[in-house]
């Protein structure tokens, strides 16, 4: 082989293996006999980090949790998570060590298709006991010191045994097949029948979020925007006999429950 050729050979093997996986272990403890660890992957890829939490309990599947999961798992109603097996840490939202910006409580979804009920109670019976000194660990070792690699600024207020799609409500147009995508966090999506967002016009009111109560100095919202009679996929209720809606200045149009 060619010098050239070793040369070239080298080199390639040098960058691919800049790229590829690193873990960061984090807080290691002993959890009723079983090992309890937190660690951050890191993925280098050529232009970008992609980064994720893993939890590990024991032999079990490590849970994985991405930093957009943290918004996406930040209820807008803890009472969304009555219909599933549950339990909650650290509701009330605190803020970042030597900060004012307030930390997402996040709800750690542990999926029934990846993990038994029992395994769900393994994750919860150590959770329950470490996660305030995990979290501390986290920030201390990992997001403070790398304030690019946030993670949104997790709070672990949570665990529910269920999948992200069991908290995501659709509701849809007969006509035109537009859509309304109502998420966990009550962030409102309003798309078209190709699943490209639509935006709102200048002037015009927008659906924008759902809240457990009406935010300040909003009115009640009496208007007939056609995406009221969205009908949901699974009930078949619409969208207004589901919500009751607020109007701000802005014209931002707000649901609450009924």
């Amino acid at each position: 082989m060619s010098v050239q050729h070793i040369t070239a050979s080298l080199s390639i093997l040098l960058f691919t293996s800049c790229l590829g996986n690193k873990r960061i272990p984090l807080y290691k403890a002993d959890c009723n006999g079983q090992s309890f660890q937190l660690s951050v992957k890191e993925k280098q890829h050529f232009a970008y980090t992609e980064y994720w939490m893993e939890i590990k309990v024991g032999k079990l599947k490590a849970v994985a949790i991405k930093p957009r999961e943290v918004i996406d798992n930040t209820p807008y109603s803890f009472a969304l998570l009555n219909k599933h097996p549950y339990y909650l840490y650290d509701t009330v939202s605190t803020l970042i060590p030597d900060k004012s910006v307030p930390k997402r409580r996040m709800i750690i979804l542990i999926s029934p298709s990846r993990y038994s009920k029992t395994e769900f109670e393994k994750i919860n019976a150590c959770l329950s006991l470490h996660h305030k000194a995990m979290e501390e660990v986290l920030y201390e070792k990992y997001i403070t010191p790398q304030p690019q690699y946030s993670f949104y600024n997790p709070q672990f207020a949570g665990i529910v045994y269920a999948d992200t799609e069991e908290f995501i409500n659709v509701y849809q147009s007969k006509e035109t097949k537009n859509t309304v995508i109502i998420y966990f966090s009550g962030d409102a999506v309003h798309k078209d029948a190709n699943g490209e967002k639509i935006p709102a016009e200048i002037g015009a009111v927008q659906f924008a979020e759902v809240k457990e109560k009406p935010p300040d100095g909003a009115s009640k919202y009496t208007g007939d925007a056609v995406w009221r009679q969205f009908t949901h996929t699974k009930t078949g209720n619409t969208l207004a006999m589901d919500y009751d809606f607020y109007i701000t200045e802005d014209n931002l149009v707000y649901g609450v429950r009924k």
